[in-house]
């Protein structure tokens, strides 16, 4: 899994999870999520990411 770290003029970041790693498509899979506009400054693929598995055995009998 690859994240991507989007950065806006703003100073916002945004970070997406993916399992692309081309710029070009992920640039195009930002433009269909809604996620790219004229305020992105850059954007950094950082590669390899392993997930994290929550688990919910623990939780008990409590209502979340």
């Amino acid at each position: 899994m690859n994240k991507v770290v989007v950065k806006y003029k703003s100073g916002h970041e945004k970070e997406i999870n993916t399992k692309l790693s081309d710029d070009a498509k992920i640039i195009k899979f930002l433009k269909i999520t809604g996620d790219w506009s004229d305020d992105v400054l850059s954007f950094e693929v950082i590669e390899d990411i392993k997930s994290a598995y929550c688990n919910y055995q623990n939780l008990g009998n409590e209502s979340v």
